[in-house]
């Protein structure tokens, strides 16, 4: 199984090769960022199980910072603060944090709120995947990698953000969806859609596959999921 990771971001070296060594000898992955601007970038590419935050950074300050992160990631935010007046400590939590830890603090108090942190987390995405794979067994849920489809609300999601689709361009990705690996010329696809021959008028297929492309592909001009035979048309990728 692999090791959680933890990221530590605090301006002060001293404290975080504390936290980063006592963090490595109980088990877990650590990484430091020292400098706010950072600090997002790290997050998005390491994709961390759990963040301690200090509030107090040069440049952006850490509820700025949680504000950000919480746009794209629900792991558990804890803050770090010497401020232990009782207003930071409310909007740190209700700017997205999770916990507030004041300094100077316990090696083994934090430990024991990291440890508490990733367990609820955890138990909260096995029910998550739970519900998920009973919804892709009722075929009410589709799922191709990081990419997500609820057919009860409508709802495509990649690595757990939504995307607004417009409603043609939801019933595209879902019809090739149900049929994944089988080819679909754009006729085809339009009869099926619009119910009525296209009368020679595919282009607005090519329009819609060029909108879901740059909303749902990380390269649009080189796609994973919606894929084109050349001569043929278009499938849905299943890996």
């Amino acid at each position: 199984m692999a090791r959680e990771r933890i990221m530590i971001v605090d301006d002060d070296p001293d404290i975080q090769e504390l936290i980063k060594l006592y963090l490595t000898q109980n088990g877990y992955e650590t990484f430091s960022v020292t400098e706010g601007e950072k600090v997002v970038a790290a997050a998005k590419t390491y994709n961390p199980d759990l963040i301690i935050l200090d509030v107090v950074m040069p440049g952006v300050d850490g509820i700025e910072l949680c504000q950000s992160l919480r746009k794209f990631t629900d792991v558990p935010i804890i803050f770090l603060s010497a401020r232990q007046d009782e207003m930071n400590k409310i909007m740190g939590l209700s700017t997205g944090g999770d916990d507030y830890v004041t300094k100077p603090f316990s090696m083994a108090e934090l430990l024991v709120r990291i440890r508490a942190h990733l367990r609820r987390n955890r138990i909260l995405r096995e029910k998550i995947e739970e519900k998920d794979q009973e919804k892709e067994e009722n075929g009410t849920y589709l799922r191709f990698g990081e990419l997500e489809i609820d057919l009860i609300r409508n709802l495509v999601m990649k690595n757990g953000n939504p995307i607004p689709l417009s409603a043609k361009e939801f019933q595209i990705l879902v019809y090739l969806a149900r049929h994944p690996e089988q080819i679909f010329s754009q006729e085809e696809l339009y009869q099926a859609l619009w119910g009525k021959e296209s009368l020679g008028d595919t282009r607005t297929i090519n329009v819609h596959i060029s909108n879901l492309r740059r909303k749902i592909e990380t390269d649009p001009e080189n796609p994973r999921f919606i894929l084109t035979v050349r001569g043929w048309g278009y499938k849905l990728n299943r890996e």
